[in-house]
Formats: C-alpha cells, sequence, structure tokens
C-alpha cells in the first residue's frame, strides 16, 4: 500500500487559521478531487470537522479521534493514525489529508511514500497551523507552474514528492532567488537534476536560429571543495528543438558564488521560445581532482606516441 499526503501550503508553510484553510484555489481542489475520488482519505477529527458538507463523496473516510464516543454517518473512526492504516491495508494508496498534526505524525514517523503538495506563493501572517519540514530524504519527481488568474488569485505550484530510501545525499547550500522549484532528479537513477528558467517578469524568451542567449535561473550554490557542478544539454530539447548548451559541459566552481547561468544556443531554423519555469538543462554534481604540475624534460614512451587525430585510419 501506498500513504500518500496531499496538502497546499504557503511559503512559510502555513496550511490554516482558525479551523479553516488558508486558500481555496480552484486549480488546487480540482487537483484534490482528481487524485483523491475512489480512494481512502484518513484526516483528524477537527479536519472532518471542517469539511463544509461532511464526508468527502465517492472516497472512504476514515477519521482518527481520541474520543470513544465519537461517530458520524458514512465515517470510520479509527483511534490512531497506525489504526487508520490498517483498516485501509487492502487498498492500492491512501492519502492523508490533514491536519497539521496528523501530517506531522505520519512524516515523523515514516509512514508517507508520497506528497502531493500545492506550493502557493504567498505568505500569510496570522496562520495558526503549519505544514511539518519536508524530510531530506523525499525528492521532487514533478513539477508544474502555474500563475495566478481569476479563478487562482496566486501563482502556484504542483510539486509531486517521493520518498528516496538508502540513498546518501550530499549537503549544497542553494539560494534560491526564483519562484520556482529547487533543483531535483526526475527519477532515484537520474545523475542529472533539471534546471529551470527564471524569467523575473514572467515575460518569455525568444532565441532566433544560430543565436546564443545567457539565461538565468535564480540559483547561487556552495560546493564542497573537490567537487564542481556541470551543466549539461537536456536531450529532448536537443533532438526535437535544436536547442544546447554551447558551452557543454559548463562549470561552476565550488568557490564560486554567482547565479547559475545557462548559455543556450538554437541550432535549428525555428525561433524557440522559453517561459519561466521551462526545464532548459541539467546539473550534475561531479567530483574532481586537483592537479600539479611537473615540468620534465622527457615525457614516457607509449606505442602510440605522438600520433593524433585520425591516427588510426578511421
Amino acid at each position: 500500500m501506498i500513504i500518500s499526503i496531499i496538502a497546499a501550503i504557503a511559503k512559510n508553510y502555513a496550511i490554516g487559521r482558525n479551523g479553516d484553510l488558508l486558500y481555496h484555489l480552484t486549480d488546487d481542489l480540482k487537483r484534490f478531487k482528481q487524485l483523491t475520488s475512489n480512494h481512502t482519505v484518513i484526516m483528524g477529527r477537527k479536519t472532518f470537522e471542517s469539511l463544509p458538507h461532511g464526508p468527502l463523496p465517492n472516497r472512504r473516510n476514515i477519521v482518527i479521534t481520541s474520543n470513544p464516543n465519537w461517530t458520524y454517518p458514512d465515517v470510520e473512526v479509527a483511534r490512531s493514525i497506525e489504526d487508520a492504516i490498517s483498516k485501509s491495508a487492502s487498498e492500492q494508496e491512501v492519502f492523508i489529508i490533514g491536519g497539521g498534526s496528523v501530517y506531522k505524525e505520519a512524516i515523523e514517523k515514516g509512514l508517507v511514500d508520497n506528497m502531493y503538495i500545492t506550493e502557493i506563493k504567498d505568505t500569510p501572517k496570522d496562520a495558526d497551523v503549519f505544514f511539518p519540514e519536508i524530510p531530506d530524504n523525499f525528492d521532487v519527481t514533478y513539477a508544474e507552474y502555474h500563475t495566478a488568474d481569476e479563478k487562482n488569485p496566486y501563482d502556484y505550484i504542483f510539486v509531486d514528492y517521493k520518498k528516496i530510501n538508502n540513498i546518501i545525499k550530499m549537503k549544497i547550500k542553494v539560494i534560491n532567488k526564483s519562484n520556482n522549484p529547487m533543483p531535483a532528479y526526475a527519477t532515484e537513477g537520474s545523475a542529472g537534476m533539471d534546471l529551470m528558467a527564471y524569467i523575473e517578469d514572467n515575460s518569455s524568451i525568444v532565441i532566433k536560429p544560430m543565436e546564443r542567449v545567457l539565461i538565468h535561473t535564480g540559483l547561487y550554490i556552495s560546493l564542497p571543495q573537490g567537487y564542481e557542478a556541470q551543466i549539461r544539454p537536456r536531450s529532448g530539447l536537443a533532438l526535437k528543438k535544436g536547442i544546447t548548451v554551447l558551452n557543454t559541459p559548463g562549470t561552476v566552481d565550488a568557490d564560486y558564488r554567482g547565479e547559475v547561468g545557462v548559455i543556450l544556443i538554437n541550432l535549428s531554423q525555428d525561433n524557440f521560445e522559453i517561459n519561466n519555469g521551462d526545464r532548459i538543462a541539467q546539473m550534475v554534481i561531479k567530483k574532481h581532482e586537483t592537479a600539479e604540475f611537473v615540468e620534465v624534460d622527457v615525457l614516457d614512451e607509449t606505442e602510440r606516441g605522438a600520433g593524433g587525430y585520425g591516427h588510426t585510419g578511421k
């Protein structure tokens, strides 16, 4: 069984105020319904009592409460989060939908496999319920950026997280001045993390054929000594659109503290448009050696000798 968390959180991890949700974004509510319909949803009693119409339709509702006398029609009662999960043992996937203390307990006990988070670009100052910090052993597997509109008053990002087991991670300090998610591996076996374009005014950049452009990322990183960050092209952009990284691979040194930029060139015959949040390159963290040159008069002899380009005749 897969245990997933679903939540909408602000930039400061706020999720609630006075027993109610902070946000009611139309697209977030649609995503919530799409993901949880025909599944079991687990929640605390206060979260259930905040629902405007009682049990969520087309879902099995399990409410966690310590009150032995609490009941509600069409709702199953559990005495603990473990009890709720045990009642759902035959399910393929269950969703924990709140509140803050239930989220915290599930994460701290290591019960959660996936998280479906809507990150809302707002910082409310009067919230009283907060989502716990996302642990280091969760990686971003999907991110989709959206700008505000008449039905969604804030910019927001749909971000999916997956727990990664038995992987030792290097800690890299990052300042993210963009409104995009942090660099993330798409799969457990990925060597490169996706880098996204940061266009401050949410406009677009058009790269003309054979034109090169420096694209900002809004990222500033501090690497450990002995490591570099290599900036490499995305194979899909290269094959389908003729877009590649000009100085492949670009190198970010351990002592560099400026913004990470990506030099793209358009090798196609068509204009190529880049929007804020588009994935434009990959970043691979690599260990390297530091060499010291020793001047000598004679080099070791080899069978190849001075043979250069094309010396094999092929």
